[in-house]
């Protein structure tokens, strides 16, 4: 979709107070790098400072023009948004519009925030932050886990947030190619590859592999982000405050999916900063594992209160 056909179609979703700047002249610049979906500035002419952001995902890989991906995507990406702020407010970019039509939403832009994988490689570490993002999905998992609701809440859960299609490009991205050997969508540094050997024949790994795949398929706990990676954490500069994005793998499934992948996260950056440290901040990756400490035992101490308190309330009733 071109600039101008982008605007035209803009220009008819300004009746929200907070997209009147789309009704009239404004600039537009592209800010994603993802693969599957354009991300936009939208930038007001007469007033520079309002912007809003738009998502369009279109119903094909943005490289790959003939490789399909699921065209509803966007659809729920605005569900879960929408979630995530009525159970923990203001933990994500305020959703604005949602066109099914056009598979776009528009949302609020976090301008002066950066994603929080750009601010580690740069060397930038604020535990506040992490503490935030911890305490974050600790409660969102808490609010939606099938032990705090209702059996009727929790069956509507897992029906409003059914992600078939995506789970099985999940399922194909962390379960299945990374262990097919040499399969041409695995991307190796030499040294990795030495190892490939030794990776692909060792069978623990694999049998273990094998049940941690049938758990994220078959286990239901809470609702999870589904893609919990520090590129889905947005940092404001210099601030303890977090946002989260890219919520369009949301499903019921486990929690332990959030957590280990939010902990791997902690764990690259911990040996790419080790591996190469920069001579200003040489110990910088010693900032990581406090990261990961601090993330397990806040998200845990989160779990261990709601258990008891469940525990304490059902001897009660009892």
């Amino acid at each position: 979709m071109d600039h101008t056909e982008l605007l035209r179609i803009l220009s008819k979703l300004s009746n929200a107070p907070e997209t009147k700047i789309l009704s009239g002249a404004c600039d537009v610049e592209d800010i994603g790098d993802g693969f599957m979906n354009h991300v936009l500035r939208i930038r007001s002419r007469e007033n520079p400072d309002m912007t809003v952001v738009v998502k369009h995902s279109p119903s094909y890989h943005k490289f790959i023009p003939d490789q399909p991906l699921p065209a509803g995507r966007i659809n729920l990406e605005f569900c879960s948004l929408n979630k995530f702020d009525e159970l923990h407010p203001g933990c994500v970019p305020k959703p604005y519009v949602l066109s099914n039509e056009h598979s776009l939403v528009i949302m609020e832009d976090l301008h002066d925030y950066k994603t929080m994988r750009k601010a580690l490689m740069e060397g930038e570490f604020h535990m506040e932050a992490v503490k935030k993002v911890a305490e974050t999905m600790a409660i969102l998992h808490r609010k939606t886990h099938r032990k705090c609701v209702s059996a009727a809440q929790f069956t509507e859960l897992v029906n409003r947030f059914k992600n078939d299609e995506m789970l099985s490009m999940m399922d194909c991205a962390f379960f299945t190619f990374p262990l097919l050997p040499y399969h041409k969508t695995n991307q190796y540094s030499a040294e990795v590859k030495a190892q490939l050997p030794r990776i692909y024949g060792d069978q623990i790994l694999q049998e273990n592999a094998s049940k941690i795949r049938a758990r994220h398929i078959a286990m239901k706990q809470c609702l999870v982000h589904g893609d919990f990676t520090t590129e889905a954490v947005m940092v404001k500069k210099d601030s303890a405050k977090v946002k989260i994005i890219d919520a369009e793998f949301a499903y019921i499934g486990p929690a332990a999916h959030d957590v280990g992948t939010l902990l791997a996260n902690y764990i690259f950056s911990y040996y790419s900063h080790k591996l190469y440290p920069t001579e200003e901040s040489p110990g910088f990756y010693k900032n990581l594992e406090d990261a990961m400490k601090t993330t397990l035992s806040i998200y845990l101490k989160d779990l261990n209160d709601y258990l008891t308190q469940m525990k304490s309330s059902l001897q009660y009733q009892i």
